[in-house]
């Protein structure tokens, strides 16, 4: 009579064998989740770099209508219709001044 058991040394076997299995997948299933987080993360670069070269023409396109808009203010045809004098020699008002005229005003 043949009486079939299953030996100490089948069941290492076969547990290491199902826990090789097992690291197997799980490490396909980690590097599948890498691939496409890198794969995201190429995406949003791509697209933050075109977001930014767009944002990079809007802000020289600005500058030139704020440069151009300076320039006809700044014109000496538009200074005299405007009925503005250019003052060669202007004074400013220092600090000292302007407090010692308010303490003046408010003593009295």
């Amino acid at each position: 009579m043949t009486v079939i058991q299953f030996g100490y040394r089948d069941l290492k076997i076969n547990f290491g064998i199902a826990a090789l299995v097992s690291l197997l997948v799980l490490a396909v299933g980690w590097s599948i989740f890498l691939y496409n987080r890198v794969t995201g993360l190429r995406h949003d670069v791509l697209s933050g770099q075109t977001a930014l070269q767009q944002m990079q023409v809007k802000d020289a396109e600005l500058k030139n209508r704020l440069y151009q808009m300076m320039d006809t203010a700044l014109s000496d045809s538009f200074i005299q219709t405007s009925g503005l004098v250019i003052d060669k020699t202007p004074t400013y008002a220092s600090a000292g001044v302007i407090r010692s005229s308010l303490s003046q005003s408010t003593s009295l």
